[in-house]
């Protein structure tokens, strides 16, 4: 199953390399830079790097130079759905599919590769199974179609550590061994712990 679309989204405003420069240079920030620093921006903002233009998600452009970090997380945080959504409801538009038939698609594709294992016996028993479901988890219909495969590796993805500890329970009940298990902090300075999960059937 493939979906052969794929779209993005960036905030509304734009601003040009020189535009962005401009603001650099009446943002009282540039005074606290030293000479190198200063010179590495205008490297960045008025050589020709193949970037015409610049997106910001902040309210108040004139000031994004002096944000601290934990300012700038709060606007990606706030601005970061809404762009998510669009991007989303573009990509479905593009493969003519609407949200809600995203699930059924999802299972529908499961369950015939789950039908055609049984029937026939099955290549995915070499294979690698990844699973990133959502912050929900994949869940108990999901993981025992995932079992139902019995693939040599399933790599699970997941962005609460909560949702993976109740999925790993009945794959590792299931004849899988859990191989090694790592977290990573992609969302500095929130309560989000990515975790990547390795299991191998015994």
């Amino acid at each position: 199953m493939f979906l052969h679309a794929l779209a993005t989204a960036v905030p509304p405003a734009r601003y040009t390399q020189a535009a962005c420069w401009d603001i650099v240079q009446r943002s009282p920030v540039r005074q606290r830079l030293s000479k190198r620093s200063r010179l590495i921006l205008h490297s960045i903002l008025a050589g020709d790097h193949g970037i015409a233009t610049r997106h910001f998600a902040v309210p108040d452009i004139e000031n994004v130079f002096d944000l601290t970090s934990d300012q700038l997380n709060a606007a990606f945080r706030f601005a970061a759905p809404q762009l998510a959504a669009t991007a989303l409801t573009s990509a479905l538009a593009r493969a003519h599919l609407v949200p809600a038939q995203l699930d059924a698609l999802a299972e529908r594709f499961l369950d015939e590769r789950v039908s055609s294992h049984v029937k026939n016996g099955s290549p995915e028993t070499a294979a690698t199974v990844i699973l990133d479901p959502p912050r929900a988890g994949a869940g108990a219909k999901v993981v025992g179609q995932v079992l139902a495969l019995k693939p040599k590796h399933i790599v699970y993805v997941a962005c609460d550590p909560i949702a993976l500890a109740r999925d790993l329970k009945p794959l590792t009940e299931g004849g899988y061994e859990l191989a090694s298990l790592r977290a990573f902090d992609l969302f500095p300075h929130t309560h989000h712990v990515e975790a990547v999960a390795s299991l191998i059937r015994k």
